[in-house]
């Protein structure tokens, strides 16, 4: 800005005769800039440590649910066994034999529980059992029960609860 004269200053409109420089702006918004900076000392530490606990509470859950969904996917692949091999379990002189038909198995009901709840007992993890082993049309309905634990305690989830899963499996000639 160049040096105004003392007699035209009155002249002048009042905010061009403090005007700073360009250096002298900077500074000031410089000092401006670490005095907030000082006053919000501290605030962040907490901000950060609330988004932690949350990051982490995120994702203790997805791989909660994971454990569960995979442990819910081994019942139903030991129930669907279970089901296959109790449908399989019929002897062959039950196979009915009739003139210009498939084949039919009739299946004990007896049978196909025992051989069921036999199958789940030896093969499955988790406290599983076979809660229901019907026999209806030479089709085996399997229910098999088992208990998911959380892989870590916690008080947010729940602890401790039952999955059950259903599968079925017919007697079939080709």
């Amino acid at each position: 800005m160049p040096a105004v004269d003392p007699r035209q200053q009155h002249r002048l409109p009042r905010f061009a005769k403090s005007q700073p420089t360009h250096g002298q702006y900077l500074g000031t918004l410089g000092s401006r800039i670490r005095s907030r900076l000082r006053e919000a000392r501290g605030s962040m530490l907490p901000l950060l440590l609330g988004f932690v606990a949350i990051a982490l509470l995120v994702a203790f859950t997805i791989g909660a649910s994971a454990d569960a969904y995979v442990t819910r996917k081994q019942l139903f692949s030991i129930a669907d066994a279970a089901a296959l091999a109790a449908a399989d379990s019929f002897d062959l002189d039950q196979v009915e034999f009739v003139a210009g038909q498939v084949p039919r198995a009739t299946l004990d009901s007896e049978q196909a529980r025992l051989i069921a709840t036999h199958y789940v007992e030896q093969f499955a993890k988790h406290g599983a059992r076979a809660d229901a082993v019907t026999v209806e049309h030479g089709r085996v309905h399997v229910t098999v029960t088992g208990l998911w634990d959380l892989p870590i305690a916690s008080g947010v989830l729940p602890h401790g609860f039952e999955i059950t899963v259903n599968a079925s499996a017919r007697v079939q000639f080709n």
